[in-house]
């Protein structure tokens, strides 16, 4: 293992450990203190990892791009855009469900922050899969070409984090999947041009 290997480790187990803490305390509310009594790391060795506290949000929100790689090849070979689109939602619903409100919230608030921009960019894992996918099925000639792939990846970006949104103003008290699964569902057959095959997949 390489310096560099060991210290993106290193900085990802700091990162696990701060989600552990997230599950009681806000994110705004946890100071470098805390995250050093729960990693057992000096102040000085944190800062060797992480110019800030907020430099840490990186490395706890962004891991949704690895979860996604494990399943890029699974979705990508599934037969039917709906189909394809539906197993989409489901790992997202239950990767947001699992990973809990508050980092919920910390994605939230961090996408609201300015300068932003690596949350839309299509270099990130999670869309750049969401992205094949639709490229796929497009050239397959089973979605419509009126409006580009990219744009098409753009749509459902913006609906997945409305429904996480709302989610999340609402105290989860509604079953992330199963309503992801089926607005997705029902939102993916729109782009279909042949509604029988649409509705074969249904």
């Amino acid at each position: 293992m390489t310096v560099f290997e060991k210290q993106e480790k290193r900085r990802r187990e700091i990162a696990l450990a701060v989600r552990e803490i997230m599950k009681k305390t806000e994110f705004d509310k946890i100071t470098v203190d805390d995250i050093c009594n729960a990693t057992g790391i000096a102040k000085g060795t944190f800062y060797h990892y992480f110019s800030s506290k907020d430099s840490l949000l990186d490395q706890i929100i962004y891991p949704i791009d690895d979860f996604f790689s494990n399943f890029e090849e699974e979705l990508l070979e599934i037969p039917g855009f709906i189909e394809a689109i539906t197993q989409f939602a489901e790992n997202y619903a239950t990767y947001v469900t699992t990973s809990g409100m508050e980092m919920c919230r910390t994605v939230i608030l961090a996408m609201m922050s300015s300068g932003n921009s690596r949350f839309v960019s299509h270099e990130r894992g999670v869309i750049n899969i969401l992205y094949k996918i639709i490229s796929h099925w497009q050239q397959k000639g089973e979605i419509t070409s009126e409006f580009s792939a990219k744009e098409i990846c753009e749509m459902f970006v913006v609906v997945l984090r409305g429904y996480i949104l709302n989610w999340y103003v609402s105290g989860g008290e509604y079953d992330l999947v199963d309503t992801m699964i089926t607005h997705l569902r029902l939102f993916a057959s729109t782009f279909c041009i042949n509604n029988d095959a649409s509705n074969n997949n249904k």
